[in-house]
């Protein structure tokens, strides 16, 4: 385990693992550091970043706001960017397990393991749940994601402007339902600043790949530095100058026509 062998980091571990005759294991949550053969378990966003934020409650008390959660402040990486990282879908030689898969069959995954790993199987899983969570409640919170679902409710709008391109691309969300979402939370956004600086908030959402969404960032960044042209002309029109006048005229009739575009799409 990487994150908790003492006086080695990654590096060092991965070159005494390939020295070795024998397998090495290394588990780990950080970003890869070779392209070594992987296993990676995708868990649903929601379920995951509450899960993580409920861990970080048993284990010292540790108080993170759930928005520094969704947006991997507290962590290395954000949900979203940490599978960006790993990328098991085109990595060389990956094992890609879904969560619900191993937790539902067990034992289907322990003979993907064995294949994988080229070691025999030599038993099956049979721990429930709730022998887990007495042998550690710190560590097994809950395993119902439905609840932990359901509790990511109030902070749906940025977890679906921070993962929803990730969401979808593992059918977990469809892309109808995301641009409700993003619009309700760019109205949101909107009411809590200034027009000039929504467009930075939304260029903000690194990971949204959603190409309607990047076209409307892309039109409020241009809103944005035509309202900072259109505040120069004005000052300059107070030197009584009638060919800025006619700049500035053209320039809101440029952001209206903007504007009207984006009530049509």
């Amino acid at each position: 385990m990487v994150d908790d062998v003492t006086g080695k980091n990654g590096h060092a571990i991965i070159e005494e693992a390939r020295s070795s005759p024998d397998l090495y294991i290394i588990k780990t949550h950080q970003k890869p550091l070779t392209d070594d053969p992987a296993i990676y378990v995708l868990r649903d966003g929601r379920s995951s970043i509450i899960s993580f934020f409920h861990y970080l409650g048993r284990q010292g008390n540790r108080i993170v706001p759930m928005e520094f959660i969704i947006d991997g402040v507290p962590f290395s990486s954000s949900w979203s960017s940490h599978f960006a990282a790993w990328n098991p879908t085109t990595r060389s030689n990956p094992l890609f397990l879904r969560f619900e898969n191993v937790t539902q069959d067990p034992n289907s995954t322990i003979l993907q393991l064995s294949e994988f790993l080229q070691k025999p199987k030599i038993g099956n899983f049979d721990q429930s749940f709730e022998k887990l969570n007495a042998l550690s409640p710190q560590f097994f919170g809950s395993d119902d994601d439905q609840k932990n679902i359901a509790e990511i409710k109030p902070f749906w709008g940025l977890f679906v402007a921070r993962h929803g391109p990730l969401m979808r691309q593992i059918g977990k969300i469809s892309e109808e339902k995301c641009l409700p979402v993003l619009k309700s939370y760019c109205t949101e956004l909107e009411g809590k600043m200034a027009l000039v600086n929504l467009a930075a908030e939304v260029s903000n959402l690194a990971e949204v790949e959603y190409h309607r969404f990047d076209l409307l960032s892309s039109r409020m960044d241009s809103f944005a530095v035509g309202l900072t042209n259109m505040i120069n002309q004005m000052t300059i029109i107070e030197k009584h100058s009638y060919e800025h006048y006619l700049n500035l005229t053209a320039m809101i009739t440029k952001s209206r026509e903007m504007d009207e575009t984006d009530k049509i799409s």
